[in-house]
């Protein structure tokens, strides 16, 4: 079809089929119907270069067509219009209703398959939290024994320097006194005894005391820390599972009353979710007719671009716009999903002067880009003639 004098392909069928058989791409224009807020990815209309409009229609593989407009609309056709979108809005809300209840019941699926290792993640703190609290304990009681063994190694030398003066000194009453002197060492251990049993004493209490202060952790359910009954670890298992089961309760009853409240609700014509047709029904009042306005090529420039243009296809070769390049076309060897262009081909009239400078950098241009600078143009005796330019630099 031909709009403002430019030609578009409309049906994906025929566009797969010229270029399949035709060896002609076009251009994508359109916006995709799932991703139209987005210009990385572009869908139908297909926009045809004149060149390959004209060639089409000379070979007879196309038809170019126009659409004559109807009169103004009536209320008749506005009411219609009206009535088919809303027709289609109410189509589109169910299917949606139906995706989200779908998309509902694979979360429930993942969500309970994923119940036990979440599970096993707790467990796994939970140990580790006993382990950090028995690991603080053991270096705790290790800087007791520490502390209580300083303390004795000086209360001992106290003692031992008291009893030696004691012992000195009696030994020398007893020596005046002319009484036998027995040396017992049990006293001075039994001494030592009453008081290593007195410091241990006052230690046990202190350490009792510090394991009160972690009374209230050891009590939070769950933890395991400070538990000496035989059933911690299946205490830990069993709260652990009911926080589970809880948990799924919970998501289940949340995603049932988001479910209500969807088939409650209802899906506007502005949910982005939902597609507009903004179709005419009067189109089957439309008339096709010839493109009486299609008049490609109708200057000189614009006919020697098409001799060249249908040269180069008959030879096989693939065509895109080369503007891209400094050129005006784009010569494949084959399909562009799977080589790269080998030329931009430059269009020059025969008569018109080239110089040095322009062949130079043109030549340097396509050798950038791994191309050709291919020189076109047409003889007197109307045959097209090509020259090759390639950028090698000084030897």
């Amino acid at each position: 079809f031909v709009s403002n004098g430019q030609a578009m392909i409309w049906n994906p069928n025929d566009a797969v089929r010229l270029r399949k058989e035709c060896r002609i791409i076009g251009t994508p224009i359109g916006a995709l119907p799932r991703n139209c807020k987005q210009n990385h990815c572009l869908g139908l209309p297909l926009l045809l270069m004149p060149e390959q409009a004209t060639l089409l229609a000379e070979k007879n593989l196309i038809r170019l067509r126009s659409y004559r407009m109807p009169p103004e609309a009536t209320q008749h056709h506005i009411d219609l219009f009206e009535r088919e979108r809303e027709e289609s809005i109410q189509r589109q809300a169910e299917l949606w209703h139906a995706d989200q209840g779908c998309k509902r019941q694979q979360y429930l699926s993942t969500s309970s398959a994923q119940t036990q290792p979440k599970l096993s993640k707790v467990q796994k703190k939970e140990l580790r939290m006993k382990k950090q609290a028995d690991k603080k304990q053991q270096k705790r009681m290790q800087r007791e024994q520490k502390e209580q063994a300083e303390t004795e190694s000086q209360t001992g030398s106290a003692v031992f320097s008291t009893e030696v003066t004691a012992s000195a000194h009696s030994l020398v009453t007893e020596v005046s006194k002319g009484v036998e002197i027995s040396t017992d060492a049990n006293t001075i251990d039994d001494g030592d005894a009453v008081l290593q049993q007195a410091d241990l004493s006052a230690d046990q209490q202190g350490l009792d005391a510090d394991l009160d202060c972690s009374e209230p952790v050891a009590k939070k359910p769950c933890l395991g820390v400070g538990d000496d009954s035989e059933h911690g670890e299946d205490e830990v298992e069993g709260c652990s599972e009911t926080a589970g089961e809880e948990a799924g309760e919970r998501d289940e009853q949340m995603l049932s009353q988001s479910g209500n409240e969807d088939k409650g609700s209802d899906v506007k014509s502005y949910n982005p979710t939902i597609q507009v047709t903004r179709a005419d029904p009067r189109a089957h009042l439309y008339s096709l007719e010839s493109c009486p306005e299609w008049e490609f090529p109708k200057t000189n420039q614009e006919k020697l671009k098409y001799t060249i243009f249908k040269d180069l296809w008959e030879k096989g070769y693939f065509l895109a716009s080369g503007a891209k390049f400094g050129g005006d076309y784009l010569v494949y060897p084959g399909d562009l999903a799977l080589v790269h262009s080998h030329y931009v081909a430059i269009v020059k009239a025969w008569e018109e002067p080239m110089s040095t400078l322009e062949v130079i950098s043109s030549g340097r241009l396509g050798t950038k880009v791994k191309k050709n600078a291919l020189f076109c143009s047409v003889d007197n005796d109307g045959r097209p003639v090509y020259y090759s330019a390639q950028w090698t630099g000084i030897v």
